[in-house]
């Protein structure tokens, strides 16, 4: 699942212009010495006693094992209704069952009965439906339960008018919200088979999980179809979208693949939305070695999605905002193809291998994060990829204080609030780290590993570990404690000086560990550069709160000292050095992340050297260093530049945007004007209308 959080474009402020408006402001002065201080603006974060989760908040304990949902279902857009009947199918897993529960929101229900069609006593606690036996069934005993009932779901359904006028039905589960359109059992602890028969009006269509086996006119005008996914999957992938679709159809071998949206969208729009589609799963099934789990692959664009996309299994649902007409394609980054990347590599981690419990979330989703990022190296190169991985990482770090909170917080440990969304951008730092310190062969060994050994099941941390454990030897439990359950990162000061023979550098740990942020054990490579020209690299092993390394001296003067110049640790580094020092690390051209880490401290440093980088070729430099030039009087003509003739539509955007920030002076305004008229670009225009006043 991808949030339209902030994380994505398609949220209401352009995400990259916030982080690099964000991230290139004026740093805190901090002294060297000195601990971070409590922001007094955030709530403050729970201090938890060691003890066990609730079996709530470990997604509960299943009375029997659910292995079939028959599922009939009548849909009335009209009222924003439905009626069904559902059969759950179950086998009993200890011995003198007497109740079997299940899962119900908001429901009215008519009857329960047995398979035989005797009634059933029930009643509902809270949102358990909690049905009683007539008689105690022994273990591996089976049984269908039956539910009669109808709904007007304000969740888990949604029901909502297409852009032509049309009904439109589309589900979304996660976390859990299955229970509110299906009485069945609802948590990331069982899997079943799914058979829907989905009835709807007539000129609607109906997609789902699996294979579509009929499609039957009724005499009332209205059409049932039937879809049936046999390979058993969690309740909260199970998945409907009814309505009026453009379809086209292609081949990925011997896979079908059906790309859908609303009716009207244009053919070029739809085929280039999914273009990258094959060469998406090219990319991840090689990388992981398994083939694709399910017998199809359909991406289905609906209205008004509330999330960026979802990876029910087989059927991805995803936002219509990715639909872009020739002027909106100029506002793609690149975003695109991550969410399409994200969701297929779900396919994998997330629905053939699910989490068990969802504080164990990271399995799924860090995993479709660091997938997408993988594909982004792949289709655009090591630079777009490192410097996504920047992006990645400020959206982490704006989180303060709930940084602190450990990637496997649970969703419920708190009252249902969720905290934070680490699985989406600390998540992929955290395997990308682990790839760095294993090697991509043993890492990748571990990981089709784990994949094998956990198919079609739940997983949790340690199972993930084991798995490293067994194919490859390589112990990774030590690194998951302090990544994965401990929260926080390393903050990292770090000051150095040459003398005689050699180079001492300090390196301290300045988080403030406690129960929930540890000490860290982390690898930390420093180049250095000198005077000649030449390079060296070194690599240090920190783990205490202070730490002096004594390095040789290179063949000439330190001309630059670099730390972490491949960007692979996930920290935040307090670094003093010179502003020479900092305009060098700029211009280093083949370490994007370093020379995107030097663009802040350089615009307080030395800010006439951002020209340089206004001149990138890689646009993301050059649009992160546009949001610090601004206050750079002599380059504001370049930025000007910039903002009417950057070949890239972002680039424009910040240019403008950070204009105008300021105030516009009358030739600056007269510059811009024209360009209002011809713009493509709705963002640029939109940036445009703001700076000059202008309302269409």
């Amino acid at each position: 699942m991808r949030y339209a959080s902030p994380a994505s474009r398609w949220g209401r402020v352009s995400c990259f212009l916030a982080l690099c408006l964000c991230a290139c402001g004026a740093p805190r002065a901090r002294p060297l010495h000195a601990r971070p201080q409590a922001r007094t603006d955030e709530r403050p974060l729970p201090r938890r006693p060691l003890a066990p989760e609730s079996l709530e908040e470990a997604g509960g304990e299943p009375s029997a094992d659910l292995e079939r949902v028959r599922l009939d279902l009548v849909l009335d857009p009209a009222h924003m209704a439905l009626e069904g009947v559902v059969e759950n199918r179950f086998r009993t897993l200890r011995e003198a069952t007497r109740t079997i529960v299940l899962h119900a929101r908001g429901l009215e229900l008519r009857s329960v009965r047995d398979g035989s069609g005797r009634d059933l006593d029930w009643h509902l606690r809270g949102e358990e439906l909690r049905v009683e036996l007539p008689e105690a069934l022994p273990h591996g005993s089976e049984l269908s339960v039956l539910v009669e009932y109808s709904a007007h779901p304000d969740t888990g359904l949604h029901f909502v008018d297409a852009p032509d006028g049309s009904p439109q039905v589309w589900s979304q589960n996660e976390p859990s919200d299955a229970r509110s359109w299906i009485p069945t059992w609802d948590e990331p602890d069982d899997r079943a088979s799914f058979d829907a028969t989905i009835t709807v009006v007539g000129g609607l269509e109906v997609l789902s999980n699996g294979v579509r086996t009929q499609v039957r006119e009724n005499p009332d005008g209205t059409r049932s179809f039937h879809w049936l996914q046999e390979r058993p999957i969690p309740a909260y992938l199970f998945a409907i979208a009814a309505g009026r679709f453009e379809h086209q159809s292609a081949q990925w071998g011997t896979l079908p693949l059906g790309m859908y949206a609303p009716a009207g969208t244009p053919p070029d729009v739809l085929a280039r939305a999914f273009a990258q589609t094959q060469d998406i799963l090219e990319f991840e099934t090689q990388r992981f070695g398994e083939p694709f789990p399910w017998p199809r692959y359909d991406q289905v664009c609906v209205t008004d999605f509330v999330m960026a996309g979802m990876e029910n299994a087989g059927m991805t649902l995803l936002t219509s905002d990715i639909l872009h007409d020739e002027d909106e394609e100029q506002d793609e980054i690149g975003e695109r193809s991550l969410l399409l990347a994200h969701e297929a590599a779900h396919q994998w981690f997330g629905d053939l291998v699910t989490c068990l419990g969802w504080k164990n979330l990271w399995l799924n989703e860090a995993w479709a994060s660091f997938v997408e990022l993988g594909y982004l190296e792949h289709a655009q190169g090591r630079t777009r990829a490192a410097l996504f991985y920047e992006r990645y990482r400020e959206i982490y770090l704006r989180r303060g204080a709930q940084t602190r909170l450990p990637l496997s917080e649970g969703w419920r440990a708190h009252g249902g609030e969720r905290l934070c969304n680490h699985e989406y951008d600390k998540g992929p730092w955290v395997l990308r780290m682990l790839e760095h310190e294993l090697g991509s062969g043993d890492f990748w060994r571990g990981v089709r590993h784990y994949l094998d050994a956990q198919r079609d099941g739940f997983a949790t941390t340690e199972d993930f570990g084991r798995a490293f454990l067994e194919a490859t030897g390589r112990n990774v439990f030590p690194f998951l404690q302090q990544w994965v359950e401990g929260g926080g990162h390393p903050l990292l000061g770090i000051h150095f000086r040459e003398q005689a023979q050699r180079i001492v550098v300090v390196v301290e740990q300045r988080q403030e560990p406690d129960l929930l942020v540890p000490l860290f054990d982390v690898p930390l490579e420093l180049e250095l550069d000198f005077a000649d020209g030449s390079r060296r690299r070194e690599k240090l092993r920190v783990h205490a709160m202070s730490e002096e390394f004594e390095l040789a001296a290179g063949p000439a003067p330190l001309a630059d000292l670099v730390a972490d110049p491949e960007g692979v640790l996930l920290c935040e580094l307090e670094l003093e050095k010179p502003a020479a020092m900092w305009a060098h690390q700029a211009a280093l051209v083949d370490l994007p992340a370093a020379r995107w880490r030097a663009l802040g401290p350089l615009a307080q440093k030395a800010p006439e050297a951002l020209g340089e980088a206004l001149r990138d070729p890689e646009f993301l430099l050059r649009a992160r260093a546009a949001s610090a030039a601004v206050e750079v009087p002599q380059l504001r003509p370049r930025m000007l530049e910039l903002a009417r003739s950057d070949p890239s539509a972002c680039v424009r955007e910040m240019a403008v945007a950070q204009l105008a920030g300021g105030t516009l002076s009358p030739s600056e305004q007269d510059a811009l004007r024209p360009q209002l008229a011809s713009e493509r670009s709705p963002r640029v225009r939109l940036a445009l209308q703001r700076a000059l006043g202008v309302v269409e």
